[in-house]
């Protein structure tokens, strides 16, 4: 099922040009799949009483053209492929007149929230997200590929988590995710560069008290940040400037 909302462009949305922010625009998408969900019967005031939420493992996004403050968008959903392990759901933004602004997808894992384990997605839960087998990117690589023997080498940067960092699961909300490698960019790329590709893999959860350090790296026009604790990896971030597009 293709699903639809219309959206203006809010003050708090905008960067320094009057532009929605990619920010704003993730956020765009993910209220409009918790909305959707919503109205099949598993949104967020359904999870006390269904022990079922989903969990986001992936994002990617790539900004076309920025919309402007106070402009009105439409934001588009459908689910992409949905099997017996994960969900996937793509997106478009464009104005009123059709033409094209952004393009997403997304990957998700369904949870049983009282034995905090994942579960099979089963037929029922997929007819109502349906299947409409139409992909924004031609090509969909769910794995970040990313260099090893950088991190050994790149310095460590401290990031101080916040009480506003974490969701209503308890821990670090994954647009969150998004705000914490702003602030630890170098403050010449965060400066100068405009990111029109975003590309988040979640891998495991940050809750509150962890110590997190970021690790960043720059390989041509491609921007990484590696989020780690002493438990590993949490995240992986990659951003690609305006000049290289994703197909």
């Amino acid at each position: 099922m293709i699903y639809k909302q219309t959206h203006i462009i809010g003050i708090e949305e905008i960067n320094s040009h009057c532009e929605a922010t990619n920010r704003a625009l993730l956020v765009a998408m993910e209220n409009i799949a918790c909305a959707y969900s919503a109205n099949v019967g598993y949104g967020a005031r359904d999870i006390e009483t269904k022990k079922r939420a989903w969990i986001l493992l992936q994002w990617k996004m790539q900004v076309l053209k920025r919309p402007f403050y106070n402009e009105k968008v439409e934001i588009i959903t459908w689910s992409r492929n949905i099997d017996k392990l994960f969900a996937y759901r793509d997106y478009e933004i464009r104005y009123e007149n059709g033409e094209l602004l952004a393009i997403g997808t997304s990957k998700w894992l369904f949870m049983d929230t009282e034995r905090k384990r994942p579960m099979r997605i089963t037929e029922d839960v997929m007819k109502l997200y349906g299947n409409e087998n139409k992909s924004v990117f031609k090509k969909d690589e769910d794995k970040i590929q990313y260099d090893e023997n950088q991190l050994k080498v790149v310095k460590s940067q401290p990031y101080r988590l916040l009480r506003r960092d974490f969701d209503m699961h308890g821990h670090m909300h994954n647009i969150n995710y998004l705000d914490m490698v702003y602030e630890v960019l170098p403050q010449d790329v965060y400066d100068t560069v405009d990111f029109r590709t975003v590309h988040i893999e979640y891998k495991k959860q940050i809750l509150p008290d962890t110590i997190v350090y970021c690790k960043y790296y720059k390989q041509d026009f491609t921007h990484y940040v590696i989020v780690i604790s002493d438990e590993g990896i949490h995240s992986i971030i990659v951003l690609t400037e305006a000049d290289v597009l994703l197909s």
